[in-house]
């Protein structure tokens, strides 16, 4: 297996892996931590043999190994489970025999780091003492869901961790005096790695005495509420943004709030509007700041241009509805219609005036605001859908229910003419770092932010694929329409006669068809919805493109948890004999931040696959 070099606990070198590193400096920190030593492979070290003999000299048998990677228990990539370890081991020939057949990056770890977007290198190894515990578990510090106290799952050892059921029992408490500890190294460990939430494994010996196994940082659930938005009502606003906004618009909007207009934020990727009356037009009109931005000849020029277009139009428009649009008339009809009365007052020959009028509709729709970031659905894969439109509203089969205009709504053209000044420029700068190799297409560049495209870009690319990864699991949220004083206003849920009730994993929306895990062994696709007793690591290749997940395992904090966090996937857990009352291709919507199954067709219409 080749040289390689050992490294006391406490001071690990720079290639030890994450997992050793962080119980480096525990060890430090004078927390209760095994005593033992890191092994690395390296050109310059000594024979497997030798280096594991002298260890042998001051750590007694039986001992556990442990894999640790530098790309494990990072912040959204802990890798939970997906490393092995082996233990008790009772002689040198049986710690060669594993660290030579885990040498390698397992198959399941390279294919979650892909889908991560992050770099994976081989494992190194943990070498400590093995401890048999009378009880073992997790600890979270604070409660990923509500943010506040902790979470905590104890059972035999290795029950938690695996998603077994029998945790939690009475004989296995850890006693109050070592939960109180926990609370107490849990913020410790925050305050000194600086992570929000902290995920600590431990176990309790013969003699009472806790030890920390493992910490590693955990992903948030979701963001904290923006300072702006603590006071007053804030709608969401998805008449013209309903997806999240790539991370080029949401450091837009963050430029626009924070330079000239404050009644706009950005909250886990979607845009929310401050309620308040409309304003006057105090300086310039619409029209004379729209030609600033056309002749602003720099990106940064264009920006500033555009912020304070933005302020005006903003201020003069009605704020975002709490009903999730504007009241009245369908903003598409009414501009449509009004392109319609355009084109006739051009005189167009009545031949053309079917093209004319399409191919101002499509330019309308190409740079409306909802239609700006990369991902969201495009009006020109449907030209034939939006062909039929304005055939119907030439022949007057539809029309506007009213033709009232809104504050506001006579300037939406203007703004999305706008919109499209600025968009052609940071395209531009795409096509040019696309060019040079930095981006895999143009489009990736609204993966930037705003200042990283005005300073140096083509550092800051490697971020994409996290940042793409973080998109789609905000596309699977199921955001506040309406937050009141930093309070998110209820929304009504339908109970129905057939929900199934468990307990929020990760929150979030998915409608689509069951799928039993273990009754079937193939990919699951984007509108399955995954049904199995308990999570692992393993099935990470099975599940991880599934639109939600429904456990049958009341655990919150095994690896297999850690896993379905970190995806994203709206995930209910506890749901008692799920794997038998709900059948495969059965309708089933998951409103996963109620912790309730909804089933949308009954046994009988249900498609078995």
């Amino acid at each position: 297996m080749g040289p390689i070099t050992a490294f006391p606990l406490s001071n690990p070198g720079p290639d030890c892996g994450n997992k050793g590193i962080t119980l480096g400096k525990l060890a430090r920190m004078a927390l209760p931590v095994l005593p033992g030593f890191h092994l690395v492979r390296s050109k310059g070290g000594d024979d497997a043999l030798r280096v594991l003999g002298g260890i042998k000299n001051t750590l007694d048998f039986p001992w556990i190994i442990r894999s640790s990677t530098l790309t494990e228990d990072a912040l959204g990539s802990s890798f939970a489970g997906l490393f092995k370890s082996s233990g008790p081991l009772h002689s040198l020939t049986e710690a060669l025999d594993f660290m030579a057949s885990n040498m390698n990056v397992p198959v399941t770890a390279v294919d979650y780091a892909t889908r991560l977007g992050v770099k994976i290198s081989a494992p190194s190894f943990i070498v400590q003492p093995y401890i048999e515990f009378v009880t073992s578990g997790v600890f979270f510090s604070p409660d990923p869901l509500t943010r506040t106290g902790y979470a905590i799952e104890w059972g035999p050892p290795g029950a938690v961790t695996s998603g077994h059921n029998d945790f939690n029992a009475l004989p296995y408490f850890p006693g109050k005096e070592n939960i109180t500890l926990l609370s107490l190294y849990g913020r410790k460990i925050r305050e000194s790695f600086g992570w929000p939430l902290v995920d600590i494994e431990w176990g309790v010996q013969t003699d009472g005495t806790l030890l920390i196994l493992q910490a590693r940082s955990i992903p948030e659930l979701s963001e904290p509420l923006p300072q702006a938005m603590v006071r007053g009502t804030w709608n969401q606003d998805v008449a013209h943004n309903p997806l999240p906004l790539s991370p080029l618009h949401q450091s837009l909007v963050n430029h626009i709030q924070r330079t000239c207009f404050p009644r706009i934020a950005v909250w886990n990727g979607y845009i929310y509007e401050k309620v308040c009356e409309p304003c006057e037009r105090k300086t310039k009109y619409l029209e004379d700041l729209f030609m600033e931005i056309g002749e602003a000849e720099t990106l940064k020029a264009r920006v500033d241009a555009f912020s304070r277009f933005a302020c005006g139009y903003l201020s003069s428009s009605a704020p975002a509805h709490s009903s999730h649009g504007r009241p009245g008339t369908n903003a598409l009809l009414l501009t449509a219609h009004r392109l319609m009365g355009m084109v006739r007052e051009m005189g167009v020959d009545s031949s053309d005036l079917e093209r004319e009028l399409f191919e101002m509709i499509m330019n309308y729709l190409g740079v409306l605001p909802m239609y700006w970031d990369i991902g969201a659905p495009l009006y020109r894969d449907h030209e034939e859908m939006v062909l039929t439109f304005v055939r119907s509203l030439l022949g007057g089969d539809i029309a506007p229910g009213s033709q009232r205009l809104h504050p506001g709504e006579s300037d939406d053209m203007l703004f999305a003419r706008a919109l499209f000044l600025l968009r052609e420029m940071v395209v531009a700068v795409g096509a040019d770092l696309g060019k040079a190799g930095f981006l895999d297409t143009d489009h990736d560049v609204f993966f930037l932010t705003l200042d990283e495209l005005l300073s140096t870009p083509e550092s800051h690319c490697f971020k994409i694929p996290a940042r793409k990864k973080l998109i789609r699991r905000q596309r699977r949220l199921r955001v506040p329409a309406q937050y009141i004083d930093g309070v998110a206003a209820a929304r009504s849920v339908v109970r129905e006669k057939r929900a199934l009730k468990g307990t929020t994993l990760v929150p979030g929306y998915a409608k689509g068809t069951s799928l039993v895990l273990h009754n079937n062994h193939r990919l699951a696709n984007d509108t399955d919805i995954i049904v199995a007793h308990s999570l692992t690591p393993q099935d990470i290749l099975l599940v991880a493109n599934a639109a939600g997940l429904i456990l049958e395992s009341p655990s919150r904090l095994s690896h297999g948890a850690i896993i379905a966090m970190e995806l994203g996937i709206p995930t209910v857990v506890g749901v008692n004999d799920a794997c038998s009352r709900l059948l495969n291709g059965q309708g089933v919507e998951l409103l996963a931040d109620a912790g309730e199954v909804v089933v949308t067709d009954s046994p009988g219409e249900s498609r078995s696959q």
